[in-house]
């Protein structure tokens, strides 16, 4: 697996136009994320494999690069190899003071995305029930 110190990560990421994805929980990535990042939770990530395509290489972020290790791992072995793991994850970018943007979680459209999100689950979890009981 390739990885990158968030040290360089900041001058690549500032130099082209690189892809970051942000594995963490839509909460985690609302309360602090480096600007420009995408969030898209390990779950989603494992499952949509497509969303990790790009020209250049594509740099996946979590807390404290273990989330992002096992994404970067499990995608590999789909034969996505232009994924690099961001050493020490969010933990380390902030102890390094680089930017980040928050907080979302104050902003009335972050809040309605994350009751929406909430209304899907809840549907999909209760129609599996449904189905498995009738």
């Amino acid at each position: 697996m390739n990885t990158i110190s968030v040290t360089e990560l900041h001058t690549e990421y500032l130099s082209k136009s690189s892809k970051i994805i942000d594995v963490r929980s839509s909460q985690e990535f609302d309360v602090r994320h480096i600007d420009g990042a995408i969030n898209i939770p390990v779950a989603m990530a494992i499952a949509q494999p497509d969303d990790f395509k790009h020209d250049g290489p594509v740099y996946v972020i979590c807390q404290s690069g273990n989330r992002s290790a096992r994404v970067c791992n499990e995608l590999a072995a789909k034969g996505l190899l232009h994924l690099v793991n961001v050493e020490g994850g969010m933990s380390a970018w902030i102890t390094a003071q680089f930017a980040t943007v928050s907080p979302q979680s104050l902003n009335p459209l972050a809040i309605l995305r994350r009751g929406l999100e909430i209304s899907v689950i809840l549907i999909i979890v209760l129609t599996i029930l449904y189905l498995i009981v009738t």
